[in-house]
């Protein structure tokens, strides 16, 4: 084996050696042991392998060729030299030598799977796509479990846009593979790609839970989030795209000697804001410069490409445009900012983002340098086609091929009639493209002449309309206020939000989207059909009046064509400014397409010209109550109402603005005297019946919603909240019919369903109940709601479990999972071979022993391990088809852990013992919870009677901040015994429970702990009961030791404590638990 080595022990020591050390990565020591080896004649041709696998390790490339080859010429047959020899060839670049070598290898054993991949991998680089699949699929015949292989298919067919075959292989590599982060990063991408954003953002964080500095995943989570506009997670995230420690990172630190800016105050500072990556990103966020001078800045310089100088320089607060070029040196300053880490120092989210325009403007010089160089006559539509390759960035690179078009895919917008067309298309490739268009087809080509991004700039103010792919010019269009189509790929830039047709970044620009991955003709013709639509309406507009631009531009308005109104009234309001019927009907149409900020100019116009136009002030006050201005909103409310007094609609924005505000006496006068002036307006109506039955007030609320619907008898929201009424008066027939009407009418909303099932659930009629009960998850709700976990599996719908793993979910309260957490055994029994169990801390060591858990983890998608399906804990009541009668009712179902009991043993006062809780847990980030809490809750004093009942010990089971305060308002001689002060978790307060022989609870989770463990129980509930304890019932079959004490009248406790207390009298000779 060893050549002529005298000692051969010694040498089979050596090399087992240079083996073991090249194991731990340590080459250079495993070569030096493998010299004296390598000297022998001859030399041992595995000795030569192993030395040149160390040399390819070190970067050795040629020292490994050579080590080969003469292992090879050694042992002619040896398939592992042949296949690593195609290994160092492919890296010095020697393609064709490589796949030689690997040919061999597979010619001398046609089994080996790890020539197939190299092979597979040559191939996909040489675009030879067929060829790699082939290869790839031939290395997995012969090892399937081999997950690197997998993603590597995964990547081939992800490149090709096989996106559904790309998530299967992926899918495949977890199978053998659950922790491969490569894997659970590409899956990310691809399901992305595919628009499944809240399971590829699972996938992403499971891959950041096994590899958390994997600077890859944290930019594409990043981009993930704010496309989905979860903008202030996204900015701090895409921070990471400059981290040091990201050796390939896209962005490099600016290389300047001061530091970073984070935020802090800026009053009397400089501050230097350097550019990034494309031109694109630099015009998209120079908006910010005027908000950063505003800060009290110094000074503000912007370093910048230097085609951006003569247009940044325009921007409002920049004191110095700095050239990046080899004449101009940067000069100190005290901080320094990237560009697009703009929006996270400033703190933007989806509703702040700035999106006045325009911000750009063109210089006098430029304009005059390109005025009458267009042709005259018909409207003028610039077009951009292609963005800018980058074939050094190769990710860059890809998305670019992804997003650029050739120009003769333009050809059928070349043919709409009335339009002139200009290429606004910048490159080597421009003019070539051009000439393959017919003669008469080609687009006029000015940009052989555009010095830098000012000159564009003056070409676009000429224009009507720009279309473009996702380019810089796109950007550019938009800050100059230009209509502008933006044609978009399938899997979107972040920036264009998902889903959205337009972009509150742009408020003149709208995207064309891919209805499927790489195919254009659907968006071509999309937008053929829409510029014939403008051509056309360009072309009237340029021969109407005045007045029939502005009878046009209504028209528009009232068939919700607002874009076309606008185009149709700016010509008039530029040329007759004196008519605020324009540019009132200009703010309106802003208003609609959501751009407050041009509304608002719009309307300041209106009243300079008319100061008696009550609409316009009116209109005013909607609009600043958007713009979070609540102060000048009022202001311009009670102008309009001044100006007119008799102005119906001012009263009812005024009445919304103050009950906004808090200040409900004075918005129900409003609403009265708008109601006074316009009695047939079924929506404010409803709105006074909504804010009265806030107060309480259900009578009058119920007078309202009733002429309400008088008016407009399908009124879903008017149905609704008349529901609403007749439910918490236990109106329940009436309030289910009510809600059905509202359905009907608006089969999707979601606060109509879920109270439906609340009331149904109350009533006992589960099977509809539970159903309706799942839109509590609805993706489509905006607040207040439960969210599914993103989690990258299945969700549980009910199919068979045996042998699968599931992972239960909690919810909402804490009592929601001590009431639902008895099904937990029974997926077990349905033959789950794993059953997890996601909870909130609290209340893990009270879960994690239950029969049939196998794991309790915490409540966290991202670390939570790969199982075969989730399901929310309250959605197993309707998986496992629970009805009235079939409900799990057997108690206890909770015990307390063996190691809480001698923590809590002897530490109560003797004598019968009375466990009291008398309020809820406020939630004020959720106000319908809150509310509801409001309504079941009572303070400690109400409880006095309860505590004057002789004989017995009361004992504190309130937790949180108020409880020791509400505490000593009573008496010294009626404060109950308080351990809580001691308690960790809900297992503690289980091991205080087991050891009373009585609870006495308002409706929350204390209830439902004593209840799980079959402890006597009273529960005071409100008149309107949740609807858990069933409609006119005093016991639950939920728990069969508990009893009900309900409201006899809605928020009298009075009663309830008083019927309380003579049962509690009466308690201990009939219903007292021995000790």
């Amino acid at each position: 084996m060893f050549g002529d080595f005298q000692n051969l022990d010694a040498t089979v020591d050596r090399f087992s050696a240079a083996v073991s050390l090249y194991g731990k990565a340590d080459f250079n020591e495993a070569l030096a042991l493998l010299e004296p080896l390598l000297r022998a004649q001859p030399a041992d041709a595995q000795v030569l392998n192993l030395a040149a696998a160390c040399c390819l390790s070190l970067d050795r490339l040629h020292d490994a060729q050579t080590y080969w080859r003469r292992a090879i010429a050694i042992k002619p047959d040896y398939c592992d030299a042949y296949n690593n020899l195609g290994v160092a060839l492919k890296e010095l670049g020697r393609l064709d030598e490589a796949e030689t070598c690997y040919r061999n290898a597979l010619t001398i054993s046609p089994k080996h799977a790890g020539a197939y991949v190299n092979l597979g991998r040559l191939y996909a680089e040489l675009g030879r796509l067929r060829e790699s699949e082939t290869a790839y699929r031939h290395a997995l015949e012969l090892q399937p479990g081999d997950g690197n292989t997998h993603v590597n298919l995964g990547v081939l067919y992800q490149n090709q846009m096989r996106l559904p075959e790309a998530e299967a292989a992926y899918n495949s590599a977890l199978a053998t593979n659950p922790t491969d982060v490569n894997a659970h990063f590409n899956l990310g991408v691809v399901l992305k790609m595919q628009h499944r954003f809240v399971e590829a953002e699972a996938s992403y964080r499971q891959a950041l839970a096994l590899q958390p500095d994997y600077f890859e995943v944290k930019i594409n989570l990043a981009h993930l989030l704010l496309n989905v506009g979860r903008l202030e997670e996204g900015w701090a995230l895409f921070e990471t795209r400059y981290d040091p420690a990201w050796q390939q990172r896209k962005v490099a630190p600016p290389p300047v000697d001061c530091p970073i800016w984070q935020g802090e105050p800026l009053a009397g500072k400089s501050l230097l804001v350097w550019p990034e990556q494309g031109h694109g990103d630099s015009l998209q966020f120079c908006r910010y410069l005027p908000m950063l001078k505003a800060r009290g800045l110094a000074k503000l310089s912007i370093a910048c490409s230097p085609v951006l100088q003569s247009l940044f320089e325009t921007i409002e607060g920049v004191d110095a445009c700095i050239p990046l070029d080899d004449e101009h040196d940067i000069p100190s300053h005290d901080l320094v900012c990237l560009t697009m880490s703009l929006p996270h120092r400033l703190g933007t989210t989806l509703a702040t983002i700035p999106g006045a325009t325009p911000y750009l403007r063109v210089l006098p010089a430029r304009a005059a340098k390109w005025k009458g160089r267009l042709p005259d006559g018909g409207v003028k539509v610039g077009l951009v086609w292609a963005g800018d390759p980058r074939p050094d960035q190769p990710a860059t690179n890809a998305v670019d091929r992804h997003r650029s078009l050739d120009a003769r895919a333009y050809l059928p917008l070349l043919r709409v009639p009335g339009i002139t067309f200009l290429s606004l298309q910048k490159g080597k490739t421009t003019q070539p493209q051009i000439d393959t268009l017919p003669p008469e087809l080609r687009p006029f080509d000015p940009m052989h002449d555009v010095q830098d991004f000012a000159d564009t700039a003056a070409l676009i103010e000429q224009l009507d309309l720009v279309i473009t792919v996702d380019t810089s010019i796109a950007h550019l269009a938009g800050a100059l206020n230009k209509p502008t189509w933006i044609l978009s790929r399938y899997d979107g830039c972040w920036r264009w939000l998902h889903d959205r047709d337009d972009t509150p970044w742009y408020p003149n620009a709208r995207l064309f989207r891919q209805t499927r991955p790489g195919q254009w003709d659907d968006v071509i013709e999309r937008v053929t059909e829409q510029l014939g639509h403008f051509a056309k309406q360009s072309a009237a507009a340029s021969t109407m009046t005045p007045d029939e631009r502005f009878l046009a531009a209504v028209d528009c308005y009232e068939n919700k064509r607002f874009e076309e109104s606008l185009t149709l009234l700016k010509p008039s309001i530029e040329t007759y400014r004196a008519d605020a019927r324009m540019t009132n009907l200009a703010a309106g149409c802003s208003l609609e397409l959501g751009r407050a900020s041009d509304a608002e100019a719009y309307l300041h116009r209106t009243v300079q010209i008319d100061p008696t136009h009550s609409d316009a002030y009116n209109n005013l006050g909607v609009v600043l109550r958007q713009l979070g201005r609540p102060g000048e909103a009022e202001q311009a409310h009670r102008k309009a109402i001044a100006t007119d007094p008799e102005h119906a609609g001012a009263h009812i924005n005024l009445a919304r603005l103050l009950e906004s505000l808090g200040r409900a006496d004075e918005a129900e006068v409003a609403y009265r005297r708008g109601l006074d002036l316009y009695p047939d307006h079924a929506e404010t109506h409803n709105n006074l019946g909504a804010m009265l039955q806030a107060q309480g007030r259900m009578p009058e609320a119920e007078t309202c919603y009733r002429r309400s619907l008088a008016i407009k008898p399908d009124f879903p929201n008017a149905c609704f909240n008349l529901g609403i009424v007749f439910q918490t008066q236990k109106r329940c027939r009436e309030s289910e019919l009510l809600y059905r009407r509202a359905l009907q009418v608006k089969p999707d909303m979601l606060e109509a369903r879920l109270n439906l099932a609340h009331l149904l659930l109350a009533t006992g009629q589960f099977i509809e109940g539970w159903q309706l009960f799942e839109c509590r998850y609805d993706d489509a709700w905006k607040a207040d709601s439960v969210r599914r976990p993103a989690l990258p599996f299945a969700q549980w719908q009910g199919e068979a479990l045996e042998g699968k793993s599931i992972v239960v979910w909690p919810e909402q309260g804490y009592g929601d999972t001590l009431q639902f957490c008895r099904y937990f055994p029974m997926l077990k029994r349905l033959g789950a071979a794993q059953v997890t169990v996601a909870c909130q801390p609290g209340m893990r060591r009270l879960i994690e022993r239950m029969p049939g858990v196998d794991a309790c983890i915490p409540n966290d998608p991202h670390v939570t391990p790969p199982h075969d399906y989730w399901c929310l804990t309250m959605s197993l009541p309707h998986r496992m088809g629970t009805t009235l009668d079939s409900i799990p009712s057997s108690v206890p179902y909770l015990s307390v852990p063996p190691d809480c009991q001698p923590r809590w043993k002897g530490r109560l006062p003797e004598g019968p013992k009375v466990g009291l809780a008398w309020a809820g847990d406020p939630r004020p980030n959720q106000p319908s919870a809150n509310e509801v809490d409001g309504r079941r809750s009572l303070d400690a004093r109400a409880y006095q009677p309860l505590l004057r009942v002789p004989g017995i010990v009361f004992v504190s089971l309130q937790k949180g901040k108020t409880t020791q305060p509400q505490i000593n308002t009573l008496p010294p001689e009626l404060r109950p015994f308080d351990p809580m002060h001691d308690v960790q978790d809900f297992a503690d307060t289980a091991a205080i429970i087991e050891q009373l022989d009585l609870v006495i609870t308002v409706d929350t989770s204390i209830a439902h702990l004593a209840g799980a463990l079959n402890k006597p129980t009273w529960i005071l509930s409100r008149y309107d009961g949740c609807w858990r304890w069933l409609h006119d019932r005093d016991d639950t079959p939920w728990y069969p030791s508990t009893r009900l004490f309900h409201q006899t009248q809605p928020g009298d406790w009075e009663e309830v404590i008083e019927r309380v207390r003579v049962a509690l009298e009466q308690w201990p000779a009939c219903e007292r638990t021995p000790a």
